[in-house]
C-alpha cells in the first residue's frame, strides 16, 4: 500500500459514492460513467488490500473495514486538499472555462463589465473537460452547453434554445460537420437513418465556432446551437429533428470565488 500508487480520483469517487450512497449519483457528480466509478473503487480496494464495499442489486454498503478506511482517509484527504489549495489572495483574479463559441457570444461581453482584471485564466474545452477541470479546482467557473436542467444551487441557465442544421443555401447537403459525439449529434444520426438519408462524409471538430467556419468555407451543412446562426448561414429543415440546449453556468461555492469571479457570476445571472 504505497502512497505514490494511490489514485486520488479513485479516492474521491469512493468518498462521493459513500456520501451519496449511490454509484449512479457519484457518476453524475463527477461526469463519468457508472462503470468508471465501479472500476475506480475496485482499484482502490486493490491498493488498500481490503474489501471496502458490497453490492447487492442497487444497494451499496460499506464493509466494517470500509467504514474504518472511510473515516481515516476522509480526514487525511480534506487536510491534503486544504494544504495544496491555491490561496485566493488576489481579489481581481479569475479562473474560468468555457467553449470557444460561448466565450465569444456569452463570456466576453460579461467580462468587459468587470474590468480591470489583473489575472485572467481562461481555458476552453468540451463540456466533460470543463466539468472535470471544475472538480479538480483548475477553474472556479465553467460555462458550457448542456441539455439537462441544473439541479444544484451552484449552477444556473443563462441561455436556452435549440440545436439546428444550417448551410449557405438552406438545403441539406450530403456532407455534415458536427462536434464530438454528444446527445444532439446522436439524435441527428438517428433521424438521418430513419429518413434513409446517407451522408457521403461527416466531419467532426471540437469547436462550434470552427464548425460554422468550415460550413461557410466548404459549403457543407453544420449542426450548431441556434445562437451561432449568422447572416451567412441559413437554417436547414429536417423533419423529426429537434434537440434543446441550455447554456449553463456552474461554479464552486461562492465563498471559494474571488471578488472578480463573484462579479462575473452576478453579470451572467442577469
Amino acid at each position: 500500500m504505497k502512497l505514490e500508487n494511490l489514485d486520488l480520483y479513485a479516492l474521491k469517487y469512493f468518498f462521493d459514492t459513500v456520501e451519496s450512497q449511490s454509484l449512479t449519483k457519484a457518476s453524475e457528480i463527477n461526469f463519468v460513467t457508472r462503470s468508471a466509478i465501479s472500476q475506480s473503487i475496485l482499484r482502490l480496494e486493490d491498493w488498500a488490500g481490503k474489501k471496502l464495499t458490497t453490492h447487492e442489486k442497487k444497494n451499496f454498503r460499506l464493509t466494517t473495514e470500509g467504514e474504518s478506511f472511510y473515516r481515516q482517509m476522509k480526514g487525511s484527504y480534506e487536510s491534503f486538499k486544504k494544504a495544496v489549495a491555491t490561496p485566493l489572495a488576489n481579489a481581481q483574479s479569475l479562473k474560468v472555462g468555457c467553449s470557444a463559441s460561448t466565450a465569444e457570444a456569452l463570456v466576453l461581453p460579461a467580462l468587459q463589465k468587470i474590468m480591470p482584471l489583473k489575472n485572467l485564466h481562461l481555458v476552453t474545452g468540451t463540456t466533460a473537460q470543463l466539468n472535470q477541470r471544475l472538480v479538480d479546482g483548475d477553474i472556479n467557473i465553467a460555462i458550457y452547453i448542456g441539455d439537462k436542467n441544473p439541479n444544484d444551487k451552484n449552477e444556473f441557465v443563462i441561455e436556452s434554445g435549440s440545436f439546428i442544421l444550417a448551410s449557405k443555401t438552406g438545403r441539406l447537403t450530403s456532407q455534415i460537420i458536427t462536434t464530438e459525439i454528444r446527445p444532439e449529434v446522436a439524435k441527428l444520426h438517428r433521424v438521418l437513418l430513419k429518413h434513409k438519408i446517407e451522408m457521403t462524409s461527416v466531419f467532426t471538430v471540437e469547436s462550434w465556432s470552427l464548425v460554422t467556419r468550415l460550413a461557410l468555407e466548404l459549403g457543407h451543412t453544420c449542426l450548431i446551437p441556434d445562437f451561432l446562426l449568422s447572416t451567412k448561414l441559413k437554417k436547414v429543415s429536417l423533419k423529426g429533428f429537434s434537440h434543446p440546449y441550455q447554456a449553463i453556468v456552474r461554479f464552486r461555492s461562492l465563498e471559494k470565488l474571488t471578488e472578480s469571479e463573484a462579479q462575473l457570476v452576478k453579470q451572467l445571472h442577469r
